[in-house]
């Protein structure tokens, strides 16, 4: 069998390459035409040109399905996912490439179903539910781990959605305590301006009285400074007085010292009248002149007795009043030193009570700044209150908002949290 000519030798091993570069698509086609006179040659020509037939069957059908997969693979790339069609062309096509493309379809198939359920879960995120999680079933490594992320991701998206929810009722509470506390202050507000205004017009009229006060009490201290020099002016006269009154006692002393020495003298007159009548009578006719004039000296002192009595009298009146004067101008004199040390002490009081009141001045012009600073703070206040007041409207549209929006979303935990308000 193998006793063969160079020439079959020749043409068996060109039908052989050729059939090689066929196989390794070295060429398109292959060409095994010609014929040996050994008949067991050309039944070797003949298995090959079949071989190459039929491998040009299955290659073209392999091509054909290859180009169908490819074609497919370049869509699902860009995003289509397709199954790859099982054409009468393809029928001839080798074993592995059918089962590749079986395989293929049947992955697209679930990937399909895969991104279907994917695309209802987000289209019932989109509509805010987010109550069903996502199903990976059959799918291991990273389709399960992609899955695993999704529900993570619909997790923190539904505790954000939790959160949102306790948040706006909290702010829908907290700012409507904000709305009531701002219009409560706004309430304050007005009815602090209004006492201030009230407190305000009282200060003014306190100051107008303090102020009236004040001129009083000056007017009372030049009063009481008058007043002191005119009982010192007194005090000087009641002093004169006391003094002329001692003089005039010394005076009257001096008189009935006087009077006695007269009233004395005149009784010694009036003895020696006698005496000398009693000595007229004796000596009879020549004595009787000397009598008259004894009669008429007797008469003489007689009368000085009685004027010395009457000025006696009247020096011992006289006396008596001027002790009494004495007495008074000593009583005037305590007085006007007593009324001196009131007036003293009175002008001091009424000094104090000026100070006092330039103090009063002093501090009801402090209260007064105070109370304007008040004024202007309470006017700030009460429009900051309306400004609050306003802002909490606005933030309690919104947290309303807020709630709507969230409240109309389906998550975990929704009804535990709106169950817990109520």
């Amino acid at each position: 069998m193998f006793d063969i000519r160079k020439k079959d030798y020749v043409l068996l091993k060109e039908a052989i390459q050729n059939c090689r570069d066929f196989v390794f698509e070295s060429v398109n086609e292959t060409s095994i035409e010609e014929e040996s006179s050994r008949p067991l040659i050309n039944d070797l020509l003949n298995d090959l040109s079949r071989f190459a037939a039929e491998y040009k069957t299955v290659r073209d059908a392999n091509y054909i399905q290859a180009g169908m997969l490819a074609l497919t693979v370049f869509r699902a790339k860009t995003g289509e996912l397709t199954n790859v069609s099982m054409a009468e062309c393809t029928v001839n096509g080798s074993t592995v490439l059918k089962e590749t493309t079986i395989f293929y379809n049947g992955l697209m198939s679930r990937l399909k179903e895969l991104f279907c359920e994917i695309e209802d879960g987000f289209t019932r995120i989109s509509h805010n539910d987010l109550r069903i999680p996502f199903k990976s079933d059959g799918w291991e490594k990273d389709i399960k781990k992609l899955n695993h992320h999704i529900n993570e991701l619909q997790d923190i998206i539904a505790d954000q959605y939790c959160q949102q929810l306790t948040d706006s009722l909290s702010l829908r509470h907290n700012t409507s305590d904000l709305s009531r506390y701002s219009e409560e202050l706004s309430s304050s507000s007005n009815e602090q301006a209004s006492s201030l205004e009230e407190t305000a017009a009282a200060i003014e009229e306190l100051t107008a009285n303090v102020s009236a006060g004040a001129a009083k009490a000056q007017e009372m201290t030049a009063i009481a400074q008058e007043a002191k020099r005119a009982a010192e002016r007194g005090n000087s006269v009641a002093r004169e007085s006391l003094n002329a009154m001692s003089e005039m006692v010394s005076a009257t002393e001096a008189i009935n010292q006087a009077v006695d020495i007269i009233d004395n003298i005149a009784f010694q007159t009036n003895i020696l009248s006698l005496n000398a009548a009693v000595e007229a009578a004796t000596a009879g006719d020549a004595g009787r002149g000397f009598a008259v004039v004894a009669q008429e000296v007797r008469n003489l002192a007689n009368r000085s007795a009685e004027a010395a009595k009457n000025i006696q009298e009247v020096a011992k009146t006289a006396r008596e009043k001027s002790r009494g004067g004495l007495e008074t101008s000593k009583n005037m004199m305590e007085s006007f030193t007593l009324i001196t040390e009131k007036i003293i002490q009175t002008d001091e009081m009424v000094r104090d009570v000026a100070n006092v009141n330039r103090e009063q001045m002093a501090g009801i012009s402090q209260i007064n700044d105070a109370v304007s600073q008040l004024d202007q703070l309470t006017q700030q206040n009460a429009k900051t209150a309306h400004n609050v007041a306003s802002l909490s409207s606005v933030v309690q549209d919104l947290s309303d908002r807020m709630y709507t929006e969230i409240s109309q979303k389906e998550f975990a935990g929704k009804e535990s949290i709106l169950s817990s308000i109520h």
